[in-house]
């Protein structure tokens, strides 16, 4: 009998144990700690890289001058833009660059930069999600020449 209930009273310490271990996992799940994520509060328990960015992922149209803006998905909350910003050679817009590794965090993807983009410099530029069919992109272009430098903000829609 002694055996029977101290068998019992280590088997009911395990159970216990088992509980309180449980129940501490459950309260230090995993935050999501990524400030760039869509999701990041200390209470989220869950990040999600994959709809943070997915968001900017399309088929978009610069205005004016209807030109192409396509962003694919990249890693690490980055997007990967295919662009000409409408820029011409005096005639045709120019086949579209590809300029990679744009940051994202939360509604924003910026660019580090500036980077070399045909035959001038593309700096300060991000881009602002406002929704699923329109966007927003700000920039500036240098050592194009007076009539192409400055700092442009310019629609884009899906």
């Amino acid at each position: 009998m002694k055996n029977v209930m101290k068998n019992a009273k280590t088997l009911g310490l395990m159970a216990v144990l088992a509980a309180a271990f449980t129940i501490s996992s459950c309260n230090n799940a995993a935050k999501c700690t990524e400030e760039r994520d869509d999701n990041y509060n200390s209470t989220v328990n869950e990040c999600n890289e994959t709809a943070t960015v997915a968001k900017f992922v399309g088929n978009w149209t610069g205005a004016p001058g209807a030109y192409p803006f396509n962003v694919t998905a990249g890693t690490d909350y980055k997007v990967n833009v295919s662009t000409n910003f409408g820029l011409t050679d005096g005639v045709n817009q120019l086949t579209p660059a590809n300029i990679n590794g744009w940051s994202v965090s939360g509604n924003q993807a910026t660019l580090a930069g500036p980077v070399d983009l045909y035959n001038g410099k593309l700096s300060n530029a991000t881009l602002s999600y406002i929704s699923a069919s329109s966007m927003t992109v700000k920039y500036t272009l240098s050592d194009y020449g007076a009539s192409v430098d400055g700092t442009y903000t310019e629609s884009l829609s899906m």
